[in-house]
């Protein structure tokens, strides 16, 4: 069901649709066994194919949406078309390709030429590009400077492991600490 999720996200955003996504998912691992009644309910809202509301697991606006878009699974899913006067005219929650980003995941990481390079300089080469991939995700034109603060804390004798971590920590109070470490377990 998540593949129809985001099939009928990406057509009612490339088509710029006014309408309801809902449905229900389950929000983290702890959930996984729950059935399809114990599934939380959730809300989104679009406008021109912009997401303007989202409610899901008692959360609302943009930590919803995250959430939902990092749902374990999506149990059911329906869209529903409303006029563009029935949706009052509301600022975006996420850019459009922000959210196509998430749906599709990350992209390849950067690739180092590894006979030539020693395995700590490996890390730190593919670390960075990542961790730049996915702040821009989050933090939109702020995430280079995010980044850039992140490495001056640690200071340059940091090992990739630490600020795999400190990338991790940083992005925790939007998307939880398991999601965040996940983005980064490889260099743990």
């Amino acid at each position: 069901m998540k593949s129809q999720f985001q099939a009928l996200l990406r057509e009612a955003i490339v088509a710029r649709r006014t309408g309801a996504l809902s449905g229900s998912a389950v929000a983290g691992e702890h959930d996984v066994g729950l059935g399809q009644a114990q599934g939380k309910g959730f809300s989104w809202l679009l406008r021109r194919g912009e997401l303007v509301s989202s409610e899901f697991a008692g959360s609302s606006a943009l930590p919803a949406a995250l959430l939902l878009l990092n749902a374990q699974t999506i149990l059911k899913v329906r869209w529903f078309s409303m006029s563009e006067g029935a949706v009052g005219e509301s600022a975006p929650l996420l850019p459009v390709r922000k959210i196509l980003l998430l749906i599709d995941g990350p992209s390849n990481p950067v690739r180092v030429n590894e006979a030539s390079t020693p395995p700590s300089a490996q890390d730190m080469a593919s670390l960075q590009p990542l961790a730049l991939e996915i702040f821009e995700r989050f933090f939109g034109d702020e995430a280079p400077e995010r980044v850039s603060r992140v490495v001056s804390s640690l200071g340059p004798e940091a090992t990739s492991a630490r600020l795999a971590q400190a990338y991790a920590k940083a992005l925790e109070p939007l998307i939880g600490q398991s999601m965040a470490r996940s983005y980064f377990q490889k260099f743990f």
